[in-house]
């Protein structure tokens, strides 16, 4: 990468960042008249509007491109509508859910935005790159796929700026990845409209909420890309599925942590991975480093200066990194909770 495209890049980000903060201060304004509230762990109301500020940056961005972009772009256009067409199920769903909240709401929903995204995308040229789209029995793994990893990333927004700094991660983990030309644009402007975001909604600070109209399409969008970006490289089919099994390690780990957790003490809460960790003493800005740096950073750096024999171990790596964590905090809250018991 030159340096001037670095620059531009750089600017793009930075637009993206305060046009996202911006359109967030005013939704945040006018989140009543939405209805897009919910009251908050502290018992006050807050504004639910996140997800729709990231969605209208991104949808007017791609519209600009469109519209007054006049050199050719190659296979962009022929990339960012299937994104755009990918994520707009996802993103409504989830609005509808954080006006109606019912629980019906994503259960009725879930499946046909899942089907529509993919029929629409096997229907078009496209072909997923370098998938063989023809492999009829593949087509229900990607379907699971979208649908457990759009509710992977939705449930990971149980603490403030948890679930948009593990999509932040993902995406600057691919910034710098060779042959992405085609998804460069993308891939700068849509970190910096979660930064955007997150400016508003900082640990211990949050004045605003993603949603689930912003977990969701953040986790579509994230699968989207991940298994995207896995088609497009030129590596062999175990290294496909280590990519994407890297670069999706943590909201994994979570999920299944959680529901297996939920199931040995079935009364208990959900219990997230975030909470386990505080419980044991790590601070909310410790945490989301950590998922920062799992999510994106990790597997980028041992993808890109590692032999690609190594690189099939990352996503055990990344898992033992979190289990470690995981059990060093239940032995300092075990710890904590004995101390004060003695005392």
């Amino acid at each position: 990468m030159n340096k001037e495209f670095l620059v531009g890049y750089l600017i793009l980000f930075a637009i993206a960042a305060l046009i996202s903060c911006v359109l967030s201060l005013v939704l945040r304004g006018l989140s009543g008249v939405l209805r897009l509230r919910a009251v908050g762990k502290d018992g006050k109301m807050m504004p639910l509007v996140g997800g729709l500020a990231i969605f209208l940056c991104i949808f007017v961005f791609f519209l600009f491109l469109l519209c007054f972009t006049i050199a050719p772009m190659g296979d962009m256009f022929s990339f960012y509508p299937y994104f755009l067409c990918f994520i707009i199920p996802y993103f409504l769903l989830g609005l509808l859910d954080d006006i109606v909240r019912r629980p019906w709401t994503k259960l009725m929903g879930f499946l046909p935005a899942v089907g529509f995204c993919w029929l629409l995308y096997f229907l078009t040229d496209a072909h997923f790159y370098y998938y063989n789209y023809k492999n009829a029995y593949s087509i229900p793994l990607l379907l699971f796929g979208t649908l457990f990893f759009s509710s992977s990333y939705n449930l990971l927004d149980n603490a403030d700026g948890h679930c948009a700094t593990a999509v932040l991660g993902l995406l600057c983990g691919f910034v710098f990845i060779p042959d992405t030309i085609d998804m460069d644009l993308l891939l700068v402007f849509i970190p910096g409209t979660i930064l955007g975001f997150l400016l508003l909604d900082l640990p211990g600070k949050a004045k605003i909420r993603l949603g689930n109209a912003g977990g969701l399409m953040l986790g579509a969008a994230a699968f989207f890309l991940t298994y995207t970006m896995a088609c497009e490289q030129r590596i062999g089919i175990d290294l496909k599925i280590a990519f994407i099994f890297a670069f999706l390690a943590y909201p994994l780990y979570d999920t299944i942590t959680m529901i297996l957790l939920k199931v040995k003490r079935w009364q208990d809460p959900v219990d997230h991975y975030s909470h386990r960790l505080m419980r044991g003493g790590f601070s909310l800005w410790l945490v989301n480093g950590l998922v920062f740096l799992l999510s994106g950073p990790l597997p980028f750096a041992f993808y890109r200066f590692l032999p690609r024999t190594l690189f099939l171990a990352c996503p055990f790596v990344i898992w033992g990194i979190l289990l470690f964590a995981d059990v060093l905090a239940a032995s300092l809250a075990e710890m904590g909770g004995n101390s004060s018991k003695s005392a």
